[in-house]
């Protein structure tokens, strides 16, 4: 069964004096438009969250959310993620984002025991390809085994290789969703097969980028290219410092507080923050 079809916003984490508000702020802003909410991610700053503030956001983002709540719950420790994953399974998480583990480097065979075993737990699991951050890329024929596990629902594909986004599709097609995990390559992806997308830009445009997944998951290409490239100079803006320094700093601009990144990530270069306050403004959405 797909744990979701369309736009999974991946959200960033609140780190401000009143986070609830700030949830209830950020889910308001999303609308209607989130067809996922993904907490806990690469753009919510897992890393630098302690245990008990991510289960708290887990908390509050299942209190006031409308749909499908897929939580962060990887390690690059395979016994860690599998307690995390029965962790987020008891706050009522409808599945959980895993990324391949991280500094080990471990082999393809290391990937699907990995795997493996976090399905066992029995919550639904979205596998995260992202060998920029891990130094670990899930190949396609590696995704062909993992979508033989039960429980392994989906893989989010952020190698921003899309010769390898289209193995990767063809040779799991009809066994798992695939999700594009570039703000960059979605709709191209979607249009040529992929189930949906996990978005930074989302966040800040919710609305322009719900147009773009719905127009490509329609296949109106010429349609769904028009709001890509209507984002283009936004994803840019966006991605030029590392994420989510400038979408937290957009989030800020437009009055929706979420706080500064947590060190060892810095508050966006003035420089940059022009750049994108004009991004902003050219959408409207300053």
């Amino acid at each position: 069964m797909s744990v979701f079809q369309g736009l999974g916003i991946a959200m960033v984490s609140p780190f401000c004096d009143d986070i609830e508000g700030a949830v209830q702020k950020l889910i308001n802003h999303y609308g209607e438009c989130a067809d996922a909410l993904i907490v806990g991610g690469t753009t919510g700053e897992a890393s630098t969250m302690t245990t008990e503030e991510k289960v708290n956001l887990v908390r509050l983002v299942k209190k006031h959310a409308t749909v499908p709540v897929i939580v962060g719950a990887g390690s690059n420790c395979t016994a860690t993620a599998c307690d995390n994953a029965k962790r987020y399974a008891d706050l009522g998480a409808d599945a959980l984002l895993v990324v391949t583990p991280y500094y080990n480097k471990c082999t393809q065979d290391g990937l699907v025991e990995h795997y493996g075993r976090i399905c066992e737990q029995g919550l639904d699991v979205i596998a995260y390809n992202v060998p920029s951050r891990t130094g670990v890329n899930i190949l396609p024929a590696t995704a062909f085994r993992l979508a033989d596990i039960d429980h392994l629902a989906g893989l989010k594909e952020a190698s921003g290789d899309f010769a390898q986004m289209m193995e990767t599709l063809r040779l799991t097609e009809g066994k798992i969703d695939l999700y594009c995990g570039d703000d960059d390559l979605n709709v191209p992806a979607i249009l040529m097969g992929y189930s949906g997308t996990i978005s930074v830009c989302g966040n800040v445009a919710p609305k322009i980028t719900y147009q773009a997944v719905k127009e490509a998951q329609a296949k109106n290409a010429v349609i769904a290219s028009a709001y890509r490239h209507l984002l283009a100079p936004l994803i840019k803006a966006l991605f030029c410092e590392v994420n989510p320094i400038p979408t937290k700093a957009a989030l800020n601009l437009m009055g929706i507080e979420v706080g500064a990144p947590r060190l060892p990530l810095t508050e966006m270069r003035a420089d940059n923050l022009q750049i994108l306050k004009k991004r902003l403004m050219e959408l409207e959405l300053l």
